[in-house]
């Protein structure tokens, strides 16, 4: 299932086994660098923050996810990947702020970005290798290539047997 991450945020989380509410999703945490998202950071006023790796989630359902606390790998204090950093190519071309990231959740694939240019959204495909910085995630040019305002060009990717996107996107070598 493909989700932007701005879908599941504020979402409540409950434990699967005993039904107590955790908070709400806070962040979508992932790493930029091999496109794998890690989990989800939750928290709330009355629950201390806790970080929940991408296999301790038993659901994502419309209003709530449910997770099974202590089950699964371990999700470092990784601080939030990404969002509001800058996005750059690889050749130094300036994309803006990321506003948003894609992800499928049966994969843990990350499988773009988000930008608003000019009042609109962009949807930038992950294309490894990708390089973070302090303030900017770096992508190689040949990203653009699949740019898109909305999912279509990852939708066009789609394995048909498994759902999941087809990297790399092109054989093609990227415009000049």
């Amino acid at each position: 299932m493909i989700y932007y991450g701005r879908e599941l945020m504020s979402r409540l989380v409950f434990d699967a086994k005993t039904g107590k509410r955790l908070g709400k999703v806070t962040q979508v945490v992932w790493d930029p660098t091999n496109g794998q998202l890690l989990g989800f950071r939750v928290g709330g006023p009355e629950q201390a923050e806790q970080v929940f790796s991408q296999a301790q989630i038993a659901a994502i359902e419309p209003g709530k996810i449910t997770i099974i606390p202590g089950e699964g790998p371990f999700v470092p204090e990784a601080e939030p990947a990404g969002i509001g950093k800058l996005l750059v190519t690889d050749e130094g071309r300036h994309l803006g702020p990321i506003t948003d990231v894609i992800f499928d959740f049966d994969s843990q694939q990350v499988l773009a970005y988000e930008v608003i240019r000019e009042g609109k959204p962009l949807v930038i495909p992950v294309v490894l290798p990708i390089r973070e910085t302090e303030t900017q995630v770096v992508i190689p040019a040949e990203a653009l290539t699949h740019a898109a305002p909305d999912l279509s060009a990852l939708i066009a990717h789609r394995d048909p047997e498994t759902g999941t996107i087809m990297f790399p996107l092109s054989e093609e070598p990227p415009p000049l």
